[in-house]
């Protein structure tokens, strides 16, 4: 499937940003700056495809620079371009040693200075576009979505790493601090603000698109580079949205300064949400998340983009666009369950891909999932993410499956770094965990206490085996739970 999708791009798409799979094409989306050649590269590496990953390389180096006088978006370019040249660099150094170049460095600094002119002096926060010749464009306007203005830290921060320049992290870490400082009383944010006078624009409150990855950068930027400051907005912000957005295991939309309901929504973009529980160690609300998908594609072929989960109908939104959450949140259950069900729920909507939306030219997004009409786009992620998860979840020993590695929300690959603050604490004895102790009245304090310990004395990766490890055992640390029976189902009561 990959090569199908892989091979019509570099025939009939490239050098613009897309595939039309249908008019056999290329077509420009994204300012046409090589979105999928560069997008796309890292899977190659992933599947072992060697020769071709270096082929790719070669061609993506002979891109200059980036000095073109197109707007693009500060988000987009981010992750799938900034993204996937620093992923393509990283494996690429360890991979193809005396025949890589080392050029794609460069590449992604001199985009990293471009995208450095979207942020905005006096308040931190990034406008939404920016022109890659000449910065932020004349009447562009300011209001930027709340994803878009945090989800820079694991692309802007590894660039700073591998540049010795902290600007970059600095400045994805200065929005941040900017931004969360605006939070409700609730400890939500809302879903996009102004970066001048940094007031929201719009106060509804969910893990949906907007604000998905912002979730998704604390955690993961924490894991990467082990700063405190991204753990705690990460705890302090997953707290509120369990208690504020979940209604019995659905995410909707909350007004952030009251936690009523604003639109009782299920998006196909918060699919990713599972895996992200299950990188913190949340497995069990995981699954349940997973079982509460997995009723909506029993009756539809994919996730629609929008459902009214209070009445259960479809918005105007009925289209699947190759989205590759769903597929991400298996791999991330499967791995923290080995649970097969999750292997072959995988195999069937891999199977529905084939079935429904190949082409002679590629494969095509669903218009409307009910009657399954195409339209005519094969995004960049279905090659950089949705194949790449489903590839990893057949291949669980794949070493690109380990530990050391975090994935960007784009399924961009970076090492996590070396903890240095635990490497200066390991000259000093490493006291026992706590196994006694235990609170009869508290069946979890048992859990509780070794995770406190395990983040004291661990770095990032054991930390998450531990919580992971823990939150996956019943209270007497028998057995474990892992929702079966995918035929139950609860219809929310949003009464709130």
């Amino acid at each position: 499937m990959f090569f199908h999708a892989w091979n019509n791009y570099l025939l009939h798409g490239y050098p613009h940003d897309e595939l039309a799979p249908i008019s056999c094409k290329g077509q420009k989306v994204h300012g046409n700056i090589f979105i999928t050649l560069i997008d796309a590269a890292d899977t190659l590496a992933i599947m072992g495809e060697w020769s071709e990953f270096a082929r790719t390389i070669t061609i993506i180096e002979r891109i200059r620079n980036f000095d073109i006088d197109t707007n693009v978006s500060l988000f987009e370019t981010n992750i799938r371009i900034l993204g996937g040249l620093l992923s393509a660099h990283v494996i690429a150094e360890r991979k193809l040693k005396g025949v890589y170049s080392g050029k794609l460095l460069p590449l992604a600094e001199d985009l990293g200075k471009r995208l450095m002119w979207a942020f905005t002096p006096a308040s931190g926060i990034p406008y939404g576009t920016v022109n890659l010749r000449y910065g932020v464009p004349i009447g562009e306007t300011p209001v930027v979505c709340t994803a878009c203005a945090l989800s820079l830290s694991l692309e802007f921060g590894y660039l700073s790493h591998l540049t010795n320049d902290s600007t970059y992290m600095q400045a994805a870490k200065r929005a941040a601090r900017v931004i969360w400082s605006k939070r409700s009383s609730y400890d939500l944010l809302g879903n996009h603000i102004d970066s001048l006078t940094q007031e929201w624009t719009a106060t509804a409150s969910g893990i949906a698109g907007a604000m998905d990855s912002a979730f998704e950068y604390f955690l993961k930027t924490y894991l990467v580079f082990h700063d405190p400051f991204w753990y705690q907005l990460f705890i302090d912000s997953y707290t509120a949205v369990e208690r504020h957005v979940n209604y019995n295991g659905w995410h909707i939309l909350v007004n952030m300064q009251s936690g009523t309901v604003n639109s009782p929504t299920f998006s196909s973009l918060q699919a990713f949400w599972a895996g992200l529980q299950v990188l913190a160690g949340d497995v069990f609300r995981a699954t349940g998340m997973m079982e509460r998908m997995s009723q909506l594609v029993s009756v539809l072929p994919f996730l629609p983009e929008l459902v009214n989960v209070n009445y259960w109908s479809f918005t105007e939104s009925r289209d699947w666009p190759q989205r590759p959450e769903h597929i991400e949140s298996m791999l991330a259950v499967y791995q923290a369950t080995k649970d097969p069900g999750m292997i072959e729920a995988g195999f069937e909507l891999m199977k529905r891909m084939f079935d429904f939306t190949r082409t002679e030219c590629g494969f095509a997004g669903i218009r409307n999932v009910e009657n399954l009409e195409l339209q005519d786009r094969q995004e960049s992620f279905f090659l950089s993410e949705t194949l790449k998860y489903l590839y990893l979840l057949f291949d669980p020993d794949n070493e690109f499956n380990g530990p050391e590695w975090v994935y960007t929300t784009e399924a961009h690959p970076l090492p996590v770094l070396p903890n240095l603050s635990r490497q200066s604490r390991d000259q000093f004895p490493i006291r026992d965990p706590p196994l006694s102790d235990k609170d009869p009245l508290d069946e979890y304090q048992w859990q509780r206490e070794k995770i406190k310990w395990s983040r004291e004395q661990c770095d990032a990766v054991e930390y998450r085996v531990v919580k992971n490890l823990y939150s996956l055992a019943e209270p007497d640390g028998k057995g474990t739970r892992w929702i079966r029976d995918w035929g139950y189902f609860k219809k929310p009561v949003l009464d709130r």
